[in-house]
């Protein structure tokens, strides 16, 4: 995350990041997903957990790192619902 972070001022190596994530993650988690728009729903949920990452570790949000047990339910059904797995 902070590599990514620290090379996107550059455009090259944005490229290449976007280009490993869509390869890598984005496309094979579309791969498993049903419905339409598979692979934009891929790249919200690649958005959303990148979104986590960076609250928890970067920005060190003290709610994210506290007792998120309560939060779980919330988090879950915004994955479900741009998974659309039900």
């Amino acid at each position: 995350m902070l590599l990514t972070l620290r090379s996107v001022a550059n455009p090259r190596a944005a490229a290449i990041m976007r280009d490993s994530l869509e390869r890598n993650y984005q496309a094979r988690l579309a791969d498993g997903l049903p419905g339409p728009d598979k692979t934009g729903r891929s790249a919200l949920l690649i958005a959303i957990c990148a979104g986590m990452m960076l609250n928890r570790t970067v920005l060190g949000s003290t709610v994210l790192n506290g007792d998120v047990e309560r939060l779980v339910p919330y988090l879950h059904a915004a994955l479900d619902a741009v998974a659309d797995i039900q």
